[in-house]
C-alpha cells in the first residue's frame, strides 16, 4: 500500500476542533473588549485618545494582540503534532 495514494476523507475529531476554537477564544474576546472600550470610553466621558484613554487603549490592544498570538501559536502547535502523528501512522501503513 502506498500512503501517498490513499483516497478518501480525512477523519475529523470534533474534540480537537472545539479545542482549537477554544485556544483562539481569549484573543477574540479581548479584541471585542478593545472595540467596545474604543467606542464606550469616550461615550462615558473619557476624552478620545487623551492621556488616560490612550494608555488604556494601548494596553488593551497590546494584550489583545498577545492573547491572539499565543492562541495562534498554541493552535499551530496542536495541529503540527496531529499532522506528525498522522504522517507517522501513514508511514507505518506504507511498510
Amino acid at each position: 500500500m502506498n500512503a501517498g495514494r490513499i483516497i478518501g476523507q480525512r477523519p475529523e475529531d470534533p474534540d480537537r476542533i472545539r479545542k482549537a476554537k477554544r485556544l483562539l477564544l481569549p484573543g477574540k474576546i479581548a479584541w471585542i473588549v478593545t472595540a467596545v472600550a474604543l467606542i464606550g470610553l469616550p461615550l462615558a466621558g473619557m476624552h478620545f485618545l487623551a492621556d488616560t484613554h490612550k494608555w488604556v487603549m494601548l494596553g488593551l490592544i497590546g494584550s489583545s494582540a498577545l492573547l491572539s498570538i499565543a492562541g495562534s501559536i498554541a493552535k499551530a502547535s496542536m495541529l503540527s503534532k496531529s499532522r506528525k502523528l498522522r504522517q507517522h501512522i501513514l508511514a507505518q501503513m506504507d511498510k
